[in-house]
């Protein structure tokens, strides 16, 4: 079994470390002990790192519900998939539209016959003289040829129909590639003032996109036409895709509206003798999926000219006509204007607008009302979930993340002005000095220890103890510490336990109530110590938090760092000051209330965040954190991107680790702005990206691929924009450099990466309940003590020099 050891303190027992008889194997150096399974049984759950499942059945589980979730996606897509594909027989049983032979054999040009804007490929049947015009799938006889088609059609065993005339000063106004929200409502307002019929022959996918306007064309009485889903070249592709485009657009519409339609216009098609004599394939694919296909005689090329440009007015010789215009994947606004000048100038000549209907052989029964079947249904709900929703997840992302981090970097910039300015009115007792013992927990820190030393005793506190516990170092720590030479520093020595071990070491060593903790890299400002220990006159206070700025400013990935502490991190918990909702109270410059921290039960192994788990113990006990705007300590942090991943995940898997543990604080009013506000926005600023973000990258891809950046480009403009405003205004509060405003247009570019790889890795490490190690940064000792001194004694709490004195305002 495992043993507790601990030591006693008025009463309370607190433990300092586990010491596990069945701990048989370690990790890597500096990192958490490991456990073997077949050393004994399981740990307690009480001393069980949070999110460890030792015996893995969680992550078995996860994996069995991935995999039954996989396996019956498949299983219903191999029964949906096929059936959402094909044609409907229901729809026409006359017509085999699973039969693509007739596609197949199909001369690639035709001979063309007739007069009319409706085309349909006819197979040549009788004999001699007596030549007639049959329906190529079910032999129905439609007209005899008369001599001159015979002798156009030749030998050839099929050829295409031209039928269909407008009467007299009839004119159809037909519309491609809509509905477009930035021309369709227009063009149907316009058509309605005007109380006239148009035809519009749309693409599945638009109609999916924008439903409303779909169904308007319909409500208002006009005309809509099949044009594929996609708006698809049949040269490019085979049969079955091809047909699926024709079938798929048929489902949208009546799975929207419940409208069919026998209507079909072949994108990229024309009206010259050859461009139909080789859109054969087309227009009988448009047949055996029950439609006909309908062109024009007067092709305005309205497409060609863009908004503020006059789209020449065609001819009107007083024949019926059916002109081509579009009203979708641009903007149309000459379009507009020429349809405007149509509608009044026909309407002047005596000319009736009319639809295309009463040009199919079926006449107005041609389109209409139609009842969706379930496969109609399921299909659209299938791809509106995938052309869709993404956008409308990436919108909302937009909205929700823009608004969300300009209210709340607002809030935060408005906060901590305020924080500033009423700390710097706080009068603060001049005869408080207590005992102060400041414990540094190390770990192999020969390159660093030193600077700390030497800054810490340039603080020059009255009453100071120094302990360091030597958490099993293998270099030439205790040698360095040695050489200082000071004798208020003491070492106490104990085998590698891990950082929180070290911590609660140094509090049961202690004899002050006043404990400080820095990390063994940290380099002080002058008046530190003074600093932090003021707060400690108020009973209520059991933790003070100092600000941590970077001292290794060698790189660009240093430099933006430092642009992260004084703004993201700095602003961050200066406002969470002001709310009384201080979410981290730093382990690399801290102030403990000794009483307090034992009460709540020390520094907690169960997480790698152990100084967020030890100050949301604390103000779940009722006792209150704060920060000292100028207090200022200087770390040294990664220079490269390994090391800073590592060190970023183990700080937000500890983090969610701390709010794990403590998830009834959430939403709950006893703990104010802090269970109210600070924790539930760091779940949610994990769990939405989790989410959103494959979304929103997806999206991004899928804007560049189609060469639409205007959105995309006004939000990075604007975000960086934003994001300068606040670093300007966090330098100017810092009394900083003004070079972290040139970090900011590259700020991002770091940021997105590694946030979206800490996430998934993050969120991958709690499902899978494996125990994750501390990976320790390796130090260098680059913080510059000269210079990081020189910065300090310019932003060093002023001295107080009467009882009701306010301090004076430092540089900073």
């Amino acid at each position: 079994m495992s043993r507790v050891a601990g030591t006693e303190w008025k009463g309370r027992i607190v433990r300092l470390e586990r010491v596990g008889i069945q701990r048989i194997r370690r990790g890597p150096v500096g990192s958490s002990l490991r456990w073997d399974r077949r050393a004994g049984p399981r740990r307690p759950s009480h001393d069980r790192a949070v999110f460890l499942d030792e015996t893995g059945s969680r992550w078995r589980v996860i994996q069995l519900a991935i995999l039954l979730t996989v396996v019956g996606m498949l299983a219903l897509a191999a029964w949906f998939v096929p059936r959402a594909l094909a044609p409907d027989p229901s729809r026409d049983p006359r017509v085999h539209r699973d039969d693509t032979t007739l596609l197949d054999s199909l001369p690639r040009r035709l001979p063309v016959v007739g007069d009319g804007v409706m085309l349909r490929v006819f197979r040549v049947q009788g004999a001699g003289n007596r030549l007639y015009a049959a329906d190529p799938f079910t032999g129905v006889r439609w007209r005899d040829l008369s001599s001159g088609e015979m002798r156009t059609v030749g030998s050839s065993k099929f050829g295409i129909d031209r039928f269909g005339r407008l009467p007299y000063r009839q004119l159809a106004l037909t519309f491609d590639d809509g509905p477009d929200p930035r021309n369709t409502p227009k063009l149907l307002d316009l058509l309605s003032r005007y109380h006239a019929p148009a035809t519009f022959f749309d693409t599945g996918e638009n109609v999916l996109r924008y439903p409303d306007l779909f169904r308007r064309e319909v409500h208002e009485g006009h005309l809509v036409g099949n044009h594929t889903m996609r708006h698809v070249d049949f040269a490019r592709y085979g049969d079955r895709r091809n047909l699926e485009e024709v079938v798929l657009a048929d489902r949208m519409m009546r799975a929207t509206d419940g409208y069919g339609t026998g209507f079909f216009r072949l994108p990229y098609g024309g009206d010259d003798i050859d461009g139909i004599a080789t859109s054969g394939y087309g227009i009988l694919l448009a047949q055996q999926t029950g439609h006909y296909a309908a062109s024009f005689d007067i092709d305005t090329d309205d497409y060609l000219y863009k908004p503020g440009k006059t789209v020449p007015m065609p001819r009107l010789d007083g024949l019926g006509h059916v002109l081509l215009m579009h009203d979708g994947g641009a903007d149309h606004a000459a379009t507009l204007v020429l349809v405007e000048r149509l509608l009044k100038q026909a309407r002047a000549q005596g000319y009736q607008f009319v639809t295309m209907a009463s040009l199919h052989p079926d006449g107005v029964r041609s389109a209409g009302p139609a009842v969706p079947s379930l496969t109609d249904r399921l299909t659209r709900s299938a791809f509106w979930s995938a052309h869709v929703l993404p956008s409308l997840l990436v919108r909302m992302l937009f909205v929700l993340g823009a608004g969300t981090m300009i209210v709340v970097s607002l809030a935060t910039l408005v906060l901590a002005l305020v924080e500033r300015r009423r700390r710097r009115r706080r009068v603060w007792p001049t005869a408080f000095t207590p005992p102060v013992t400041v414990v540094i927990a190390a770990y192999n820190e020969a390159a660093v220890i030193g600077k700390t030393l030497a800054s810490l005793r340039a603080n020059d506190y009255p009453d100071l103890r120094v302990l360091i516990v030597d958490d099993g170092s293998t270099d030439h720590t205790g040698e360095v510490i040695r050489t200082v030479g000071w004798d208020r520093v003491r070492v106490i020595r104990q085998p590698n336990r891990g950082k929180a071990s070290a911590l609660n070491r140094g509090l049961a060593e202690a004899r002050t109530e006043i404990v400080v903790t820095f990390d063994a890299d940290t380099v002080l400002g002058a008046g530190t110590v003074a600093a932090l220990a003021r707060h400690f006159a108020d009973d209520r206070v059991a933790a003070v938090a100092g600000q941590v700025r970077v001292g290794n400013r060698r790189g660009l990935l240093t430099r933006w760092q430092s642009l992260e502490y004084i703004t993201a991190i700095g602003l961050d918990r200066t406002a969470q000051d002001l709310l009384g909702a201080i979410m981290v109270v730093p382990g690399a410059c801290a102030a403990w209330r000794r009483s307090a921290v034992l009460a709540v039960g020390g520094f907690d192994h169960r997480t790698l965040a152990e100084d967020c788990d030890l100050t949301l113990s604390l103000q779940r006990a009722g006792w209150r954190a704060e920060q000292d705007v100028e207090v200022i300590a200087y770390t040294e942090v990664p220079q490269s991107a390994r090391p800073l991943m590592r060190q970023r995940f183990r700080w937000m898997f500890g983090t969610l680790q701390a709010v794990w543990k403590h998830r009834d604080m959430l939403l709950r009013p006893r703990y104010g702005a802090l269970g109210l506000l600070v924790m539930p926005y760091t779940v949610l600023s994990v769990v939405a990206p989790l989410l959103l973000l494959p979304v929103a990258y997806w999206l991004v891809v899928d804007s560049v691929l189609a060469g639409d950046y205007g959105l995309m480009l006004v939000f990075v403009v604007g975000l960086v924009a934003f994001h300068l405003v606040v670093a300007a205004v966090a330098v100017v509060m810092t009394g900083e450099g003004w070079w972290h405003l040139l970090v900011v247009p590259v700020y991002r570019v770091i940021y997105e990466p590694l946030r979206t790889y800490l996430l998934y890795s993050t969120a991958l490490a709690a499902l899978r309940g494996r125990e994750v190690g501390w990976k320790r940064v390796r130090r260098t000792g680059s913080v510059p003590i000269p210079a990081v001194l020189a910065a300090s004694r310019r932003s060093q709490p002023a001295r107080l020099t009467g009882p009701d004195a306010k301090p004076e305002r430092g540089a900073a």
